[in-house]
């Protein structure tokens, strides 16, 4: 089995890992396997939501965000999880891509480069990703969002992807002292 690891500087190493997931993606069936739950999602949240106090109107702006993130997470097609990712049973799509990408550090354009791959690879073995890569991208970032705000401290990175989207902007009140980093700029999308 080949090692789930990207680097982003051996093209032909980095393809046959995005095949080897969408392989394993493709022929292990996740309708036995179980999911983790919106409420189980909920109460691992609560150390993230109840960290930082924040006046009524912020607090209430990030609940909403944080349910969108939840929903939209949690209303995309389900697959088997890689154990060698870290997952068990099954989950959203984009899980595994995102913490595939997301496992080690890659430059931007790398990163793109290889999720455009996955995609390209994902669609034409029948994985249900959407049609659309820019909407599939955001739900794989949002995914990987999602999974870091059940970390202790979530990293630089969710800063980064929090302040791109502007429906889950209001969890920067959240994110920015427990990642240590404080946002300088983003993009919209």
């Amino acid at each position: 089995m080949t090692d789930l690891l990207l680097n982003g500087h051996d093209p032909a190493a980095d393809r046959a890992v995005l095949q080897a997931l969408v392989s394993f993606q493709q022929a292990t069936p996740a309708a036995d396997l179980p999911t983790r739950s919106h409420e189980a999602w909920r109460s691992a949240l609560t150390p993230f939501r109840t960290a930082r106090a924040l006046p009524e109107r912020q607090q209430q702006a990030c609940e909403r965000s944080l349910a969108l993130l939840l929903d939209e997470v949690l209303a995309q097609p389900t697959i088997a999880l890689h154990p060698q990712l870290g997952g068990a049973g099954a989950g959203p799509v984009t899980a595994d891509i995102g913490r595939l990408l997301r496992h080690q550090p890659l430059e931007e354009d790398v990163e793109l480069d290889l999720a455009v791959r996955w995609w390209q690879l994902a669609r034409a073995a029948g994985l249900p990703v959407d049609a659309d890569f820019g909407e599939c991208f955001r739900l794989l970032e949002w995914t990987w969002l999602l999974q870091q705000l059940v970390q202790p401290q979530p990293g630089a990175t969710s800063v980064k992807v929090a302040l791109r989207y502007a429906p889950i902007k209001p969890l920067l009140l959240w994110l920015e002292p427990r990642s240590g980093v404080a946002p300088k700029a983003g993009y919209t999308f």
